[in-house]
């Protein structure tokens, strides 16, 4: 866990500095300093409110990155591709006709030859995200089918008794929101052995979002 060298708080891993104080996160504290944690109890209402305000908001800076499902990702480098790789290849096309005197559309031939390098590195890139993309379609239907087994599960498992049983009247929705999150998070993990934090948030956040909308 970071915390913080000047507030002595500890913060949720992702995150790099300080809400508080601005300092700079460290791993570990110097000997002899004690961590500052929350004494809830001695909290009135507003305090606590506060508070969990806070942790809610680490919660979404820890969990910042978004997930981009294999799918998607696949889409994108799949049409990088194939406009870099046509490109490339026109472009060379273009500057190896024009070098060898077959076209004289463009006759410097330093500045030719600064377009040719270009335009291979436009083509490597277009040939690297085509082998990408390829990696990444072999895994679109086994993120999908884990996808689905996962919404299944927690069709059955995340009731609202369950969701009560996580909530804490001290604090604020949307606090309880990431407190819920959390603690379904790591029931998945424990059900499925799944460490990608991104790709558990997503599917949490848009399994909630569906029972909002139903």
């Amino acid at each position: 866990m970071p915390y913080c060298p000047k507030c002595r708080t500890e913060f949720l891993p992702g995150i790099r500095t300080c809400s508080e104080c601005g300092s700079t996160l460290v791993d570990e504290l110097p000997e002899g300093e004690e961590i500052q944690v929350p004494d809830w109890e001695a909290m009135d209402e507003k305090e606590r409110l506060m508070n969990a305000q806070k942790e809610a908001d680490q919660f979404r800076n820890a969990a910042s990155t978004v997930y981009v499902k294999k799918a998607e990702k696949y889409e994108d480098l799949h049409s990088t591709a194939i406009c870099f790789t046509i490109l490339g290849i026109l472009g060379i096309l273009f500057c190896v006709l024009n070098l060898t005197g077959i076209l004289s559309l463009y006759q410097n031939p330093i500045q030719l030859t600064a377009m040719l390098v270009i335009f291979v590195i436009f083509t490597i890139v277009g040939v690297s995200s085509h082998l990408r993309s390829k990696e990444i379609k072999g895994q679109i239907s086994e993120e999908e089918s884990l996808t689905k087994e996962i919404n299944q599960w927690m069709e059955k498992k995340v009731t609202q008794e369950l969701l009560d049983s996580l909530s804490d009247p001290a604090i604020s929705k949307e606090a309880n929101f990431f407190q819920q999150s959390e603690a379904i998070k790591k029931m998945i993990q424990k059900e499925f052995h799944i460490e990608n934090d991104s790709y558990l948030d997503a599917i949490i956040d848009e399994f909630f979002n569906q029972l909002l909308a139903e």
